[in-house]
């Protein structure tokens, strides 16, 4: 008799996950049935229905799972010595792996994700206020930004601008790079631009390349 873990569980739940990423960024949202997700993960409705309430339920599981990939990022450690260029390298490293590695997850995130309602609280726009409701969506990730540009070494410009300002303007920067990949249809690799994404927010488009980032 086999005896079913929270392990097995676990990994039941994400497979369904992925099939119904490929599904949706096949056929979208609303062309998309609870049978074509059962068919992609190779069972039936009904053992679908064991884990989610229905295809909504499914859809808000993928952006809560892409969403949290990218926020971890941000809480890996990273040594010590670094430069901010450097810890900056090494985050968009690893956020443009988890990109590279959920292809159609950040399909479904970027293309879908505004276009279908979520089951959940909308999001709030304007200033986030972290006395009030917790932020959500890109909010809570450039709030999170902002905590982990706190701890960096930061260049007197950075600092000028406040770290509010601007992980707001380093979280557009990232986010019109993945619409932008997920737009030209994901074909590109997006981690060897990491170096060119750091440089890019710290100096500028017409900065000098090879010019030394000032450091505290």
């Amino acid at each position: 008799m086999s005896v079913s873990t929270p392990h097995a569980h676990r990994r039941t739940r994400d497979d369904f996950l992925d099939a119904a990423a490929r599904a949706f960024s096949r056929k979208g949202f609303s062309a998309t049935t609870v049978k074509d997700i059962a068919e992609e993960a190779g069972c039936t409705p009904a053992a679908l229905y064991a884990h989610f309430d229905g295809k909504q339920a499914v859809f808000d599981a993928i952006l809560d799972r892409i969403r949290q990939l990218l926020l971890a990022t941000l809480e890996a450690p990273a040594p010590a010595d670094l430069s901010l260029e450097q810890r900056l390298e090494l985050l968009l490293m690893r956020q443009f792996q988890v990109a590279e590695q959920h292809r159609e997850e950040m399909v479904i995130f970027f293309a879908l994700g505004r276009q279908v309602p979520s089951s959940g609280a909308p999001l709030a726009h304007g200033a986030v206020d972290l006395g009030a409701e917790p932020p959500r969506g890109f909010d809570l990730y450039c709030v999170t930004l902002a905590r982990w540009l706190g701890a960096c070494p930061t260049p007197p410009g950075l600092d000028a601008l406040g770290l509010d300002l601007a992980s707001y303007l380093l979280g557009g920067l990232v986010s019109g790079i993945f619409r932008h990949w997920t737009a030209t249809g994901a074909r590109t690799a997006l981690v060897p631009r990491a170096p060119l994404v750091a440089r890019m927010f710290l100096r500028g488009l017409a900065a000098d390349p090879d010019a030394e980032v000032p450091r505290v």
